[in-house]
């Protein structure tokens, strides 16, 4: 789900307002829209929110700066521009002598005009490049320090631990329904073959996800595996300061990397292709919430890490994945996530597995 929430924190010792990037190319990449004037007005509230989730600091303080700057600059820009209607509408009208003079003196203008976006596009791609490293929100329910803090919301059932000694791998050996082996030949570590009941087992909790949330009024969707690498920028979905990238970058062997702007990459998960569907468009919130149920495969290039379990089947670089996703307004997030708890919960029930849902700093509210 995207999801949003908007807090006013903090001191607002600058102008805040919304100015749109008036230099970027309807060619180029699919920038994300992200509200720059929020962060530089609440700079030390942003900061702190990135302590709590463990991410690098960025410059505030210079992120003020930037910001402050392009305010001026945009300014300058609107105030020349008009200036350049006034001169054009003038030299329309004007005798030749006093013609010649303003169709020099708007040349001026508009070589300052070339001069000062320049200037602004070099100051919104280091605004935007360090508005990408910041996190979202974190909402004030959720406990602050290591996943040991986590807060068990609910539990559903009772696990079965006695004759439950074996892990996955075991039990898939004996049922001969995983073959890791030879998928390390073929594709590398941390890959996977599915066999035999294995494989029908997968095809089987794939349809029932994807009916389940279509009998709640989700629209089923099959996404398509590679994504231009600037969506996936756009939904967020890019490596932690001086962490590797995810991402798995696709391009015809022998090509160049000349064409950036419309690189190919393999969805590290169904969000961002859905994600794409609504990109570009202006949505009237009569029509909102947007229920979508997708499924994909997600394609991470680094399967391990963090301490997390590793073996087997967990952290591998292919998997397949149904993922609800909705569009909301501010006012109806809550709501949604709720109702994609419940869907959640009630496939886990029905499947007879126990299970529990948590608050920690890693999650937006439950996991």
């Amino acid at each position: 789900m995207f999801r949003q929430r908007l807090f006013n924190f903090g001191r607002k010792a600058i102008k805040c307002q919304q100015v749109r990037n008036i230099t970027q190319s309807n060619n180029g990449p699919i920038q994300p829209r992200i509200d720059i004037a929020r962060f530089a007005c609440n700079a030390e509230a942003v900061a702190d929110n990135m302590h709590k989730r463990n991410y690098g600091r960025i410059d505030m303080e210079r992120f003020r700066t930037l910001y402050e700057n392009r305010l001026e600059l945009y300014a300058k820009v609107l105030d020349l521009r008009a200036r350049r209607n006034k001169l054009s509408k003038a030299a329309q009208s004007s005798l030749t002598d006093d013609r010649t003079n303003i169709i020099r003196e708007g040349k001026v203008v508009k070589a300052d005009i070339k001069k000062l976006e320049e200037q602004l596009d070099l100051i919104e791609s280091e605004l935007l490049q360090k508005a990408l490293q910041i996190p979202n929100d974190t909402h004030p329910d959720v406990p602050v320090g290591p996943e040991l803090r986590a807060r068990v919301v609910k539990i559903v059932g009772e696990p079965h631990r006695e004759g439950w000694e074996k892990d996955h791998l075991a039990i898939a050996s004996k049922l001969d329904i995983l073959d890791i082996t030879q998928a390390a030949l073929v594709s590398g570590s941390s890959f996977y073959y599915l066999q035999g009941y294995g494989a029908f087992l997968e095809m089987a909790l794939i349809q029932y996800a994807l009916e389940k949330a279509a009998s709640k009024g989700f629209l089923g969707v099959i996404t398509p595996d590679v994504v231009r690498t600037d969506i996936a920028y756009s939904c967020g979905f890019q490596p932690r300061a001086g962490e590797n990238s995810q991402i798995y970058g696709v391009r015809p062997i022998g090509a160049n990397e000349a064409d950036e702007h419309h690189a190919l990459c393999l969805a590290g998960t169904a969000e961002i292709p859905l994600a794409g569907k609504f990109a570009t468009n202006i949505l009237d919130e009569a029509e909102l919430p947007k229920r979508l149920v997708g499924f994909g495969r997600a394609y991470r290039a680094e399967a391990g890490g963090r301490g997390t379990e590793t073996k087997g089947l967990y952290r591998v670089h292919q998997f397949s994945k149904v993922e609800l996703f909705a569009v909301t307004t501010p006012e109806q997030s809550d709501a949604m996530l709720e109702e994609l708890r419940m869907i959640q919960e009630e496939i886990f029930s029905e499947l007879g597995l126990c299970f529990r849902y948590e608050v920690s700093k890693r999650m937006s509210r439950f996991d």
